[in-house]
Parts: structure tokens; sequence; C-alpha cells
């Protein structure tokens, strides 16, 4: 029996954060109904479970078998859950589809001469053996320099001018372990943390697969800002005294902007203009001093 990765408890975490949204100016109100709800298709998985399946089979290294192998599971764990998060883990599913397929060695089929059955047998080698072994370089020659001699040592070459050898390029992070950070992260309901954990990625090819995590991370977090500021603001309206009233509402409104400028990008930008104005509205309707 396979387990799911930790991985994948991360994208379904993402994949189903939620929160009750506090207006300004209201109390909370109930959730809505099921059938208020937009509805969702399910996924079938059939197809993706059985691509994995495949992958599986043709797998010849340990790693790539065990990431293929956790995949496949949770595409059947997947069965039952949220419509919502199985649209999020499909995309996720056929990324990884993607990948393997293109790290997949291409064969070529070959027919084989078996001296006892003439030319018959299909089987499947690797292009590499078609091609051969690589030539070995053969070594140069270094250059006779006679040590008794002092125009000779002086003619050598001092190193100045050659070219130089680029490093190897530094391999990126290990997008396993940055997924895993970042769902416990959430789990504990620390979507900052859980940004910087992804944080690594940014400006490399991985950031293709962990950017739309960092997003929803993010906008986790302005939503909870958001939310904390509201309660915050209701509180306030239950304070007899006008001077604690005035300066509560010049903080939260501070704050509110922070957060605007701070994530002008958020999902719930407009949310925070709207509270915002409310804020305001607020300042405008308390006595003079």
């Amino acid at each position: 029996m396979r387990a799911p990765s930790t991985r994948a408890a991360g994208l379904v975490l993402l994949a189903t954060l939620s929160g009750c949204v506090i207006r300004y100016g209201e109390g909370p109100k109930p959730a809505p109904t099921q059938e208020s709800s937009p509805q969702v298709r399910p996924v079938d998985f059939r197809s993706i479970e059985r691509q994995l399946s495949e992958l599986v089979d043709k797998a010849e290294e340990v790693d790539a078998r065990d990431r293929l192998e956790r995949a496949w599971a949770l595409a059947e764990d997947m069965r039952g859950a949220d419509p919502a998060a199985q649209h999020v883990v499909r995309a996720y599913l056929e990324k990884i589809i993607e990948i393997e397929s293109r790290a997949n060695p291409t064969s070529t089929p070959l027919q084989t001469r078996v001296l006892s059955e003439g030319f018959g047998g299909a089987t499947t080698v690797d292009s590499a053996e078609l091609a051969g072994p690589e030539p070995l370089p053969e070594p140069e020659e270094p250059p006779e320099v006679d040590l008794l001699d002092p125009m000779e040592m002086e003619a050598a070459p001092d190193g100045e001018g050659e070219p130089l050898v680029p490093p190897e390029e530094e391999p990126g992070p290990d997008v396993e372990i940055l997924l895993a950070d970042a769902g416990r992260h959430l789990e504990n309901d620390q979507p900052e943390q859980a940004m910087a954990a992804l944080e690594p990625c940014r400006e490399r090819p991985c950031w293709e697969t962990v950017g739309p995590i960092w997003v929803a991370a993010r906008d986790h977090h302005v939503f909870s800002q958001k939310e904390d500021l509201a309660v915050r603001f209701l509180e306030l309206r239950g304070e007899p005294d006008v001077e604690t009233v005035r300066a509560g509402l010049l903080e939260i409104q501070g704050a509110l902007s922070t957060l605007r400028a701070t994530w002008p990008d958020s999902a719930h930008a407009e949310e925070i203009e709207k509270h915002m104005a409310r804020v305001q509205k607020e300042l405008e309707l308390l006595p003079e001093e």
C-alpha cells in the first residue's frame, strides 16, 4: 500500500483553504447552503492512474519509481475528495506525468538475429546503445621544454589570457523538500512561513511548479490579516470613549493601507479597498473633538 506524499497533502490543503469573510459593519453571516454554492464537476482520475501505472512499469531508477508510486497513490486517494481539490491535484499530477515522460529515455525497436531461429524477436535498446561508446579523447603531448634553457622557460605560457573553464551549474533546490516544508507550515496556519519556504525556486525553472502554491499561500495570508482587522473594527463599536474609537480606526486604516501596498496583486485587493472606505466613513461620523 502506497502512502500519499507530504507534498500531496500540502496541495490538497491549499485547494481547501477557506475562511468566513467578516464584512465591515456587519456581524458574521451563516455559511451558504449547498444549493447556493456553484457546482464543480468531479474529476475522473482513471486515465491519470493508467498513465502513472505505465510510467511506474517503465521507471528504472528507484527515485523515479518512488515519485511515480506516490503520485499514483494520491490519484487513488482523491477519488472521493472535494471536487475543487480534485481539479488542483489533477493539474499537479498532469504536470508530474509530463515531466517524468520527458525524463524517460527514448528507446528504438531493433530486430535482433537469433542463430537458431533466423531474424525475428523484437527487442528494445536504448538510443545510446545504437550510437556505441564515445571515442576516448587522445591525450595531448605536453610541449618539450629544456629546463636548462632560460629562454624557453621565459617563453612558456604563464596562464594569462587562457580561457577560463566555467564552473558547473549549481544544482537547483529539491522541490520535494520545499513543498513538504510549505505543506507543514500551511497545516499550522503559517502562510508567511510557507511562502518563505518556496522562495529558493524564484527565478528558477522550478518556480513553474511551486509558483501557484506560493500565490495561494499569499492570498491566504492577506485574507487572514484582513479578517483580523475586521474583528477589531467590530470590537470598537462597543467602545464608549470616542477618542479611543478614533485612535483604533486610524490604526486599522493604516494597517489596511500597508496590506494593500505590500500585496497589490492579491486576490483580496478589491475587498481591502472597500474596507478602507468603510473605516473612513466611520471616522467621518465620529463627533468632533
